[in-house]
């Protein structure tokens, strides 16, 4: 098995697939400040993988892709910052570290061509201290940005995506890191799994991303973001949508699926949602809908001899825990109890009339 032959396949493969992103971010109306740090980061990892795997002339094309592949490290924790946090959490000091990065790199670059080569050992064992120490500080932050602001349990899908995003890069991070190069053969090795780790954090976070604009961070405040006339003209049309063909009761509803009914984008039927009808986020505002549906299923004399799990299914949920756990949280009482009660009231003599 020629291992250095698959380590520049996989490289080739990062490459290609990073550059095809950029080439879709950046072709994307209406960007978002994750939209322009996600190009950034797939350019820098792009160029890098490239600089790798091919041998790339005259000399200063490679010094320029070397300088830019030093955006690769820091892209990413701005990437992070973006999908974990709220708002607008990128500021100058922020830009200004990822900026040391590809300023020590272009430094070491062209002071040869400047100062006596032969004076310049320590000089240049001191830049890529520099550069490594701040390089691995931002991989810690951008492992650390998951875990920071973490969803409690009613936001499944977000825990979700948390946990498979700790778990990617926490491997990859640590391999890389801990791997040892006593010989060649591990040397070779090591690059085959640094290879390996790119394209593994390339495709978290490409389903990080995506995850991010479709269901977008709401402000950690008591007060909901003002909703414009357009978001309470959308709202409305999306309760008529749900209140005419109950989209709701179909258990893989997306908010994707409701954007292409609407004619509209994702993230403006997401804003509908957060701003113009005042919900927590999608899967509350659809369970709370399930639920309501629920409720009259259970206290209707006809679906008695129904099981809970039936009217659960019915009602869109896909099990019975999730329908379970957001029942009693609407309604502080279990399906069943909820059931008994309702026959309970109606299995009450009236009084008699004075």
């Amino acid at each position: 098995m020629d291992v250095a032959l698959i380590t520049t396949t996989v490289r080739l493969v990062v490459a290609a697939s990073a550059a095809i992103a950029l080439i879709v971010t950046l072709t994307r109306p209406n960007k978002r400040a994750l939209h322009i740090y996600w190009a950034v980061f797939c350019g820098a990892i792009s160029l890098t993988m490239l600089r790798y795997a091919l041998p790339i002339s005259p000399e200063w094309l490679s010094n320029l892709m070397r300088i830019a592949s030093g955006a690769t490290c820091g892209g990413f924790w701005l990437v992070a910052r973006c999908l974990f946090r709220p708002g607008n959490p990128i500021k100058l000091h922020h830009l200004l570290l990822v900026a040391a990065v590809m300023t020590g790199i272009a430094v070491d670059i062209t002071l040869p061509a400047l100062i006596d080569p032969d004076g310049l050992a320590g000089l240049h064992t001191g830049i890529w201290q520099f550069v490594t120490l701040v390089s691995s500080t931002v991989m810690v932050l951008s492992f650390w940005e998951g875990i920071q602001g973490w969803p409690d349990r009613s936001h499944r899908n977000e825990i979700q995506l948390r946990y498979l995003y700790l778990a990617i890069i926490g491997l990859c991070v640590t391999a890389c890191t801990v791997y040892p190069e006593p010989d060649a053969a591990a040397a070779a090795a090591a690059r085959l799994l640094e290879a390996c780790s790119a394209l593994a954090v390339l495709a978290v976070a490409s389903v990080a991303v995506a995850f991010r604009l479709r269901y977008p961070l709401l402000p950690a405040t008591a007060e909901k973001p003002a909703a414009t006339a357009e978001e309470h003209a959308l709202a409305a049309r999306l309760e008529r949508l749900m209140r005419d063909e109950t989209p709701y009761l179909e258990p893989e509803l997306k908010v994707a699926d409701l954007a292409r009914s609407l004619q509209t984008p994702d993230y403006k039927v997401t804003r509908a949602i957060t701003a113009g009808l005042q919900q927590p986020n999608f899967n509350r505002y659809v369970n709370a809908l399930r639920v309501e549906h629920a409720k009259a299923l259970l206290r209707d004399p006809r679906e008695a001899s129904r099981s809970i799990l039936l009217i659960a299914l019915d009602s869109g949920f896909a099990s019975l825990g999730p329908f379970n756990r957001a029942f009693k949280a609407d309604t502080g009482m279990t399906p069943r109890a909820w059931r008994a009660d309702g026959v309970a009231s109606t299995s009450q003599p009236k009084p008699a009339p004075a």
